[in-house]
C-alpha cells in the first residue's frame, strides 16, 4: 500500500494542474489544491496538515526519549554516533467536488522518522547509515465552506491515525506495538491581509484496543505571516503553532497521561510551492515511539506543497 501511494504522490508532483483556478470563481472536480489560493490556509507549522516536509533537525532531548521507553537500549541505539533527526513527510489533498461555496476532499499522509549516524568500520571509513524508527499513515475525509470576509471553516468528520513501530527500531528489536485511533475535527481559518489567523479542535471518537496510547483532545491555534519580496512569488514567511493535548491513556506508560504543550515556529523564504525555513519545536515526540517525554529541537525544514 504505502509503494502504491509513494508513487501516486510522485506522480502528483509533474502532474499539476497547469491552470490555476481560483476556487471562488469556478466549479471544479477532482483536483488538486490551487496554490495561488490555498497557500493562505494551509496552517504551515501545524503537524497535522497535509504538506509534504524534510525536517532535519538536532533533538536535545532524544537519547533521554529513547532510553525513557527502553533503558536497556543505550548500547544497542550508540548514541554517541547520531547525527541527525530526519522527519520525512509526504502528504497531500484531493478535492472530489469544489464550489464557490464548498468543497469535498481527502488527505492523505506517509511519514516516516529516521535517525542518521557515522561509524567506523575496520577499514575507519565512515559510513552515514539510516535507523527507522516508526512508520506513520494519515488518512482524513473534509469540508471545506467558504465564508465571507475570506475566512473558510474545515469540518474533519474522519481523520485516521496509525502508527506501526516496525523491526526497524533499532532500540528494542522485541518491540512491535502500535498506535491507533480516529478523530473528527473542527477548523476555522482567517486570513486579514498578510496574516492567517487559525484554530482547531480535535477530539478522538475510536480507538484500537491495543493501540499503546489514546489521545482524546488536542485543542490547537496559529498564524502565518508573509510578506512579498517579487510579486506572490517569492515571500518571507513565519508560522507558528500552539496546541494543547490530552492523552487520556497510555498503556505501557500511564505516568504520562493527561495534559501537556506543543510549540511549532518557523521563519523562512517562500519560493511559489517551496519553503525553505529554520524551524525550531518543543513538544513530545508527535507521533513516533517517543510520544511520552518533551523533546526541543531546532534545525532547517524544506516543505512542498502540492
Amino acid at each position: 500500500m504505502y509503494v502504491i501511494f509513494l508513487i501516486f504522490i510522485t506522480n502528483v508532483m509533474f502532474t499539476q494542474d497547469i491552470v490555476k483556478t481560483n476556487h471562488k470563481q469556478t466549479n471544479n472536480y477532482f483536483s488538486f489544491r490551487h496554490y495561488d489560493s490555498d497557500k493562505y490556509y494551509i496552517a504551515w507549522m501545524n503537524p497535522r496538515s497535509f504538506i509534504s516536509r524534510a525536517y532535519i533537525k538536532h533533538n536535545f532531548d532524544l537519547k533521554s526519549a529513547l532510553l525513557y521507553r527502553n533503558s536497556d537500549s543505550e548500547v544497542t541505539w550508540n548514541f554517541n554516533s547520531i547525527t541527525a533527526v530526519i522527519e520525512g513527510r509526504i502528504a497531500t489533498e484531493f478535492y472530489l467536488i469544489r464550489t464557490p461555496k464548498f468543497a469535498i476532499g481527502v488527505g492523505a499522509a506517509f511519514e516516516v522518522p529516521l535517525v542518521t549516524r557515522k561509524k567506523l568500520e575496520l577499514t575507519e571509513s565512515k559510513l552515514t547509515i539510516l535507523n527507522l524508527y516508526s512508520i506513520i499513515g494519515q488518512v482524513a475525509a473534509f469540508i471545506d465552506v467558504y465564508l465571507p470576509y475570506e475566512m473558510k471553516l474545515r469540518i474533519i468528520p474522519f481523520f485516521h491515525e496509525s502508527v506501526h513501530i516496525a523491526d526497524g527500531y533499532v532500540g528494542d528489536p522485541e518491540d512491535f506495538s502500535f498506535i491507533s485511533y480516529e478523530f473528527m475535527a473542527l477548523e476555522l481559518y482567517s486570513k486579514l491581509k498578510s496574516v492567517t489567523l487559525y484554530t482547531g479542535i480535535e477530539i478522538t471518537f475510536h480507538a484500537s484496543a491495543q493501540s499503546e496510547r489514546l489521545l482524546r483532545t488536542r485543542l490547537h491555534f496559529g498564524a502565518d505571516f508573509r510578506h512579498p519580496i517579487w510579486k506572490d512569488t517569492i515571500s518571507v514567511i513565519m508560522g507558528l503553532n500552539i496546541a494543547a493535548l490530552y492523552d487520556e491513556k497510555n498503556i505501557r506508560f500511564p505516568e504520562t497521561s493527561g495534559w501537556h504543550p506543543a510549540v511549532n515556529f518557523g521563519i523562512g523564504i517562500e519560493f511559489d510551492r517551496v519553503i525553505i525555513s529554520f524551524k525550531v519545536s518543543h513538544q513530545r515526540g508527535f507521533e513516533s515511539v517517543t510520544y511520552q517525554t518533551m523533546q526541543n529541537s531546532l534545525g532547517m525544514e524544506i516543505t512542498i506543497l502540492f
